[in-house]
């Protein structure tokens, strides 16, 4: 019998093909991860800026400034205004996602407020609702449609309330 030296042509092939998929397989896998943190990333960021826009509103509501009906833009300077002429949503407003980088994720933030006897869960309060849209590697579209994820945060705000010490 012959012994043979080494490895033939065929099991170096094979021993090459079943590294690659395994280094594949790794790389797909951290990205697949990377892009799951970006997007929870963005989704407690959306969440945040909801909470925030509440909270302005809550304190416009305690310190007596009207709050009208019907849905409105909360622009970066935390002030609540009608939508623009001719669009059906809120500007953008880029906030840095990272202080160091100079990546942005362009967020909308667009609030409802419903008054009268038509908000059921609210009573005679209004209801404000906060929407956040903004737009990911996932979403499909250009303008206004590729804002395809969204936070929404309802409260309601009762107009007789006074800010306790």
């Amino acid at each position: 019998m012959k012994k043979s030296k080494g490895q033939s042509l065929i099991e170096v092939l094979i021993a090459f093909s079943v590294s690659i998929t395994i280094i594949a397989a790794a790389v797909l896998a951290v990205l697949f991860a990377l892009s799951n943190a970006q997007a929870s990333k963005n989704q407690n960021l959306a969440t945040q800026y909801a909470q925030e826009a509440i909270e302005i509103i809550r304190q416009n509501n305690l310190s007596g400034v009207a709050i009208s009906g019907g849905v409105q833009c909360l622009d970066a300077r935390m002030h609540l205004s009608n939508i623009p002429a001719g669009t059906n949503v809120c500007q953008i407003m880029s906030y840095n996602t990272t202080p160091p980088m100079s990546n942005t994720i362009p967020f909308l933030r667009q609030v409802t407020v419903e008054t009268g006897n038509g908000v059921a869960s609210c009573g005679s309060a209004k209801q404000v609702k906060v929407d956040v849209f903004w737009s990911d590697n996932k979403c499909q579209g250009t303008g206004a449609s590729s804002y395809c994820e969204k936070v929404e945060l309802v409260s309601c705000f009762n107009p007789s309330q006074v800010s306790g010490p």
